[in-house]
């Protein structure tokens, strides 16, 4: 089995280096042992025995000690647990303006009204879509629509009409 003991900054200082891949390529063929390895690489012994406990930390590497040798192989269910433990994650896949919807409105309802304007613009831009392009309304009917998801439909109103989200004029209003 495994002893890794790395997160995945120090994983990747082991992975990235040259002389370490070459020890990984070699046991990734057959188990060697120590002399071999320093053969196959040109490296000296001392410098493979120093890699070698870098990979095993790692959980890239198992060793099995015989009496006569000691081999080291390629440890495959190293690997595949760095593997599920690095892309079983779940990936945020939420866009800003996702996050920002998330954070306010909550069951179809508008929790509070934003103070920072590029996070207001975003709660403005998703209230604006419950108005048809190319349709007319009455200022009634423009409160009873943003009644639906926050109480206070008069700021929210104005403010649909400061962001040239929606004009007005004569008591009527219309989505621009």
């Amino acid at each position: 089995m495994t002893d890794r003991t790395l997160n995945g900054t120090d994983l990747l200082r082991v992975l990235l280096d040259e002389e370490r891949l070459r020890v990984l390529g070699l046991l990734s063929l057959a188990p060697r042992s120590v002399t071999e390895l320093a053969e196959g690489t040109g490296m000296r012994t001392g410098d493979v025995r120093h890699h070698l406990r870098s990979l095993r930390r790692a959980g890239l590497v198992a060793n099995e000690s015989t009496q006569q040798n000691s081999l080291y192989s390629f440890d495959v269910s190293g690997i595949q647990a760095l593997k599920r433990e690095f892309f079983a994650a779940p990936v945020e896949s939420l866009s800003d303006d996702e996050k920002t919807l998330q954070a306010f409105v909550r069951d179809g309802k508008l929790v509070s009204i934003p103070t920072k304007t590029a996070k207001l613009q975003i709660v403005l831009a998703w209230l604006v879509e419950r108005f048809e392009p190319d349709r007319r309304y009455p200022e009634a009917e423009v409160n009873a629509i943003i009644h639906q998801v926050h109480e206070d439909h008069a700021s929210l109103r104005r403010l649909l009409v400061d962001y040239r989200l929606m004009e007005r004029a004569g008591g009527v209003y219309w989505r621009v």
